[in-house]
């Protein structure tokens, strides 16, 4: 059995394979390389015929090659990230992006895995930008509280600039995220907060598929698990003309990843 082990910046992510099929998963909030073996502990994951760990994400680098009597090899979150995605949706070739604290999009195929692009403004700026603006840091509170905003009072639209449409952009395509200067209510802002992250993961991996030349777009990291998130940054990427898929265990491909490349 193999225990992939992602070392991300808002959370850590176990998976357990045996035989390429995930027996077992578990995410915890972040902790650093020296936590690693009484997490593993804590968790479960130390128990049974563990016959490698495969270390990525954060500070993995660091890694050491033993943990409780295991040996551990060390992925690059590159890799891991494009592995993960290519598996878990079950494409040979695609753009890969990871949408966790952070967005790091990676061109997968073969034996290839090249770092394309990315955002600082992602999970973490959702988080972020939530608690400090609303005092609200849970993700399902933001999306409840989402649910109940209107964008026409926080974004100011492309027709409402030029009166329709420009280029690949409808009218009712964001000109300006929160430009509209009125008062707004609290749902009006978490719905702005989370459409500003989706519409800039959207363009980002609209033209990073156009420089990589990649048609499939998989998609995967915890962001996605905001409803109103997903759902933005789906219809971002659509009016875009870029179709994406999410497949199944989105949230913890980087360490199914892991488990993939250290098996090979």
């Amino acid at each position: 059995m193999l225990l992939g082990v992602d070392l991300g910046a808002s959370s850590t992510d176990f998976v357990l394979m045996k035989r390429r099929k995930i027996l077992r998963k578990k995410s915890i909030p972040p902790i650093s390389l020296k936590q690693l073996p009484r997490a593993i502990k804590e968790t479960g994951f130390g128990s049974g015929e563990l016959e490698l760990i495969a270390v990525t994400g954060g500070k993995s680098a660091s890694a050491n090659s033993e943990y409780l009597g295991v040996h551990a090899r060390k992925v690059g979150e590159v890799r891991a990230i494009g592995a993960g995605g290519l598996f878990l949706s079950g494409k040979r070739k695609a753009l890969v992006a990871s949408l966790g604290t952070g967005t790091c999009i990676v061109s997968a195929g073969g034996k290839s895995f090249r770092h394309c692009a990315g955002t600082g403004v992602s999970g973490g700026t959702l988080l972020g930008l939530s608690k400090r603006l609303l005092g609200i840091k849970g993700w399902q509170e933001i999306n409840k509280l989402a649910g109940k905003g209107n964008l026409k009072r926080v974004d100011l639209l492309v027709k409402d600039i030029v009166g329709q449409g420009i280029g690949k952009f409808p009218g009712n395509a964001t000109a300006s995220n929160f430009a509209i200067q009125g008062r707004v209510s609290r749902a009006d802002m978490a719905l702005g907060i989370i459409n500003l992250v989706a519409e800039v993961n959207a363009v980002t991996i609209a033209l990073a598929a156009s420089a990589c030349r990649e048609k499939r777009v998989v998609l995967t990291g915890k962001l996605l698990a905001v409803p109103l998130a997903r759902k933005r940054l789906l219809a971002g990427l659509k009016m875009l003309g870029v179709r994406a898929v999410v497949p199944k265990n989105y949230g913890i491909a980087t360490a199914v990843g892991a488990c993939i490349v250290a098996s090979e």
